[in-house]
């Protein structure tokens, strides 16, 4: 497959085989400059793609980035990676953060480490929050426990025993809905987070259907009949929205950036536009980019943003000859369907004048062969023409020859052509065999034998 990408974006394929959306699909991921009140900018060098990958560090293991190559997303996620920062950068006991973007708006409640321990009586105190200036907007922190399959990573459920603390202690959430009740050790709030959801949790779980025995016999591999093609958003609750973004759209970051206790970000003004051409097709079709997924990482002052859009009549890569990409401004009127019909256009062009140079070629090799031809039929003729002129040569010779009649040898020295000579040499021959034959006779009268030859 021939690639032409000439965005600042880097494109990847992929195979996707699920029934009514199966086939090939073109993904494009974009990196972004995010600048406070500014409109992002294209990163010089384009972004890797990645497949879900988790955090390999002392916090935990939670999904650090979602799966870039899902081959079809029915929602728009919008997700957060990044950190909260205190107001002012002095830590605080507890603030919010958010954002706001389009429809979706998002608050949670920021807390300062805190612990649940039993007092002498048997009830559970809080102690703290301790302030806190910095906090990884991770699931670590959220809601949850190990038993938990909302968050397995979270926190507030799973009783810890600690020295020189006597009883259980309970870590709590430092990440909280805002609308949280206090924490008791029954309670058991939703998690709250910004990042995406890993496949292990319960949101996405519950959307991989029905894989029971009847599932892997009669169906696998394709998904269960029940199977939600929104599995593949990752995005959390309230972060997820059908259709895509206009265009020029601002996102509001409360408290995620080290210096901006409001980030506002204005969406890119461009946008990617494809066409593909398969096998054996003399024309181009439109692949319909759709933006359905945004990964914004405030602190970074960084987004990146990712297209996906099926390559129609194609079933996999090897249907496909080529791609081309290109972008433009987003009121550009520049399109799929003008970019597929701006190379059906090249492509008839370039093959008439592919078939006009064939014609040229086929033109001068028969001209060559026609060269051939007259160059060895002129060879030809020169020797059909010193054959004649040795053959006349050899027959007016024997008008040299003094036995003959003399009449005969005038006439054979005076024929212009072989076709005289044989009227020449046929008519004598004629003459002589008439004279042979009389001579014959007369042998035959004197002798008074009969004629066995038949000549006569």
């Amino acid at each position: 497959m021939e690639i032409e990408n000439e965005t600042p974006l880097a494109l990847v394929g992929v195979q996707h085989n699920q029934e009514e959306q199966a086939g090939y699909v073109l993904v494009m991921k974009g990196l972004f400059q995010l600048k406070h009140d500014a409109i992002a900018e294209p990163n010089a060098e384009p972004p890797e793609f990645t497949g879900d990958s988790v955090f390999q560090d002392k916090i935990g293991r939670s999904l650090q980035w979602p799966n870039d190559m899902e081959g079809f997303k029915p929602n728009l996620d919008f997700i957060i990676q990044g950190n909260f920062y205190a107001p002012d950068g002095a830590a605080t006991t507890q603030s919010v953060a958010g954002f706001r973007f389009g429809p979706m708006e998002k608050m949670a409640r920021i807390i300062g480490p805190r612990k649940a321990v039993r007092d002498p009586a048997g009830r559970w105190v809080v102690q703290g929050p301790a302030p806190v200036a910095e906090l990884p907007l991770r699931w670590e922190y959220s809601a949850g426990g190990l038993s938990d399959l909302r968050n397995p990573f979270g926190l507030g459920q799973d009783a810890e025993v600690l020295d020189g603390v006597e009883g259980e202690v309970y870590h709590l959430p430092m990440i909280e809905g805002v609308s949280d009740k206090p924490w008791t050790p029954e309670a058991r709030p939703e998690p709250v987070n910004f990042a995406a959801v890993p496949a292990m949790f319960a949101q996405r779980q519950k959307k991989l259907g029905t894989r029971d025995r009847r599932w892997s016999l009669f169906r696998a591999p394709l998904p269960p009949d029940d199977y939600d093609l929104s599995y593949a958003n990752a995005a959390p609750t309230g972060q997820q929205a059908v259709g895509e973004p206009a265009g020029f759209e601002k996102m509001y970051f409360y408290n995620m950036h080290p210096t901006h206790a409001e980030l506002i970000c204005t969406m890119p003004d461009f946008r990617p536009y494809a066409a593909a051409v398969l096998h054996e097709a003399d024309h181009a079709v439109p692949v319909d980019l759709r933006l359905d997924t945004i990964i914004a990482q405030p602190d970074k002052e960084e987004v990146v943003i990712l297209w996906r859009g099926q390559v129609p009549g194609a079933k996999a890569e090897a249907n496909i000859a080529r791609v081309v990409c290109h972008w433009c401004k987003l009121n550009d009127a520049h399109t799929s369907e003008t970019l597929a019909l701006e190379i059906t256009e090249q492509m008839q062009k370039e093959a008439e004048e592919e078939a006009v140079f064939e014609k040229i070629e086929f033109d001068k090799k028969l001209k060559n062969k026609l060269d051939i031809l007259e160059k060895t039929g002129k060879e030809k003729a020169q020797e059909v023409q010193e054959a004649h002129a040795s053959a006349m040569h050899d027959i007016q010779s024997l008008a040299g020859y003094e036995k003959l009649p003399p009449e005969f040898r005038e006439q054979l020295k005076s024929a212009k052509s072989l076709d005289e000579m044989d009227e020449v040499i046929f008519k004598y021959v004629k003459i002589f065999e008439e004279q042979a034959k009389e001579e014959y006779k007369k042998l035959l009268k004197l002798t008074g034998e009969a004629d066995t030859t038949g000549l006569i």
